[in-house]
């Protein structure tokens, strides 16, 4: 049997190549679109929204990603909920993160917020633990909405 440790490791190290599709200008700063396939050729759609506007003037990435048709709860969708699938987008969210400090250094990112949409009826079930224990144990926090919970974690300047 795999330790937790083995199992991250796996997951990080086994994503899926992910693909830059194109950047597009928005009213608050832009949208970096990337997508990747999976085993079974589906696309999976990860789009980082710079906001430069958010926060008093930090930069706040907001992170969604959707299956081939738009839908935000690709993750609740029977075999779309694979660990490679998750630790594709977090890796690549990692890159983007990466890439962007240290070419704008005046500019960073300094904050990622995602959301995990609840089961009907508001119940805690589904990515909605695992979202918040993965905000948790990167210093972040988690706000309930009732049908979704928002997470916000900072992030730390070297």
């Amino acid at each position: 049997m795999k330790t937790f440790k083995q199992y991250i490791r796996e997951v990080f190290d086994k994503h899926f190549p992910v693909e830059k599709i194109g950047v597009t200008k928005t009213d608050t700063g832009e949208t970096h679109h990337y997508a990747f396939r999976d085993h079974k050729d589906r696309i999976t759609n990860i789009f980082l929204d710079h906001d430069h506007v958010s926060d008093f003037g930090s930069t706040t990435l907001n992170v969604e990603f959707t299956d081939e048709e738009g839908s935000i709860g690709m993750t609740g969708h029977a075999g779309m909920s694979s660990s490679r699938h998750i630790g594709s987008i977090i890796k690549t969210v990692e890159d983007h993160i990466a890439d962007h400090n240290k070419q704008n250094p005046k500019d960073p990112i300094e904050k990622v917020k995602f959301t995990g949409a609840k089961a009907q009826g508001g119940k805690r079930t589904g990515r909605t633990p695992l979202y918040t224990r993965l905000a948790a144990r990167a210093g972040g926090t988690t706000r309930d909405y009732g049908t979704y919970t928002g997470h916000t974690i900072r992030i730390k300047r070297r």
